[in-house]
């Protein structure tokens, strides 16, 4: 009797061909391995991670999380994943956060966002939004949604993208954004590192408290159905074939 696993989480996400993509499922070590041909690894802070958390992926058997303290917990990604130059963009992430009484700006993931390149932000119940995607061309673009905080201990999946006209917050498989904005032009150059649950602006103010898992930059904005594709795998069962042979 032989099984074969008939397609991964993870192989599917890779034929997307991403600049980088981060399962986040170690279970020792201090490497973020970078699933990507490119191999950006990035480095755990010394303190404030958590490897082998929980993962919300059901479809992929061997998912993990990691947990960030929102204190000193981080990654640092290889400074030779650049987002200079881009004139389109998709950063696939699942995120939960452990609190929602936060008076920062949590980060999901950025290189800055304010002044040059781009991050993806939980905001604090005292902003009036709920999160903000910002990339920096010649200017700012600050797509915002919501009004309310978001809730803890509740696992979301986010796709911000960007086309090259347009940025858009997809949320938790739903076929319509939470947000759009026009925006145009590429992204302006910083010497900075991409950056996992912080922002190398200021490593100490916007760190993450909670799980991150999954994430996926790509140098492209992904289609509706591809986000949806990715959605709709990670919550459906792995598909396994069983052939029985004759004794």
């Amino acid at each position: 009797m032989t099984f074969k696993l008939t397609d991964s989480y993870n192989a599917q996400n890779l034929r997307l061909t991403p600049a980088a993509y981060y399962p986040l499922n170690e279970r020792s070590g201090t490497t973020a391995f970078d699933l990507s041909k490119n191999g950006y690894n990035a480095t755990y802070a010394a303190s404030g991670v958590t490897l082998a958390q929980a993962s919300p992926l059901k479809g992929d058997p061997n998912a993990l999380s990691v947990l960030f303290d929102g204190s000193n917990g981080d990654a640092n990604c290889s400074a030779s994943l650049s987002t200079a130059g881009w004139t389109s963009f998709t950063l696939l992430a699942w995120f939960r956060l452990s609190n929602n009484t936060f008076t920062n700006y949590p980060n999901i993931m950025g290189n800055d966002g304010n002044a040059a390149g781009f991050n993806v932000v939980v905001a604090p119940s005292s902003d009036g939004s709920t999160a903000y995607f910002n990339i920096f061309t010649t200017v700012k673009n600050s797509l915002s949604y919501g009004t309310t905080v978001l809730a803890a201990n509740t696992w979301f999946y986010s796709a911000t993208t960007w086309d090259g006209t347009t940025m858009k917050w997809y949320q938790n498989g739903n076929t319509t954004p939470v947000g759009s904005l026009a925006a145009s032009g590429s992204i302006a150059t910083t010497a900075n590192h991409v950056y996992i649950g912080n922002n190398p602006r200021d490593t100490t103010s916007y760190q993450f408290p909670g799980n991150l898992a999954g994430l996926m930059l790509i140098q492209r904005a992904l289609t509706l159905d591809e986000i949806q594709a990715i959605w709709h795998k990670s919550q459906a069962a792995p598909a396994w074939i069983g052939v029985v042979e004759a004794a």
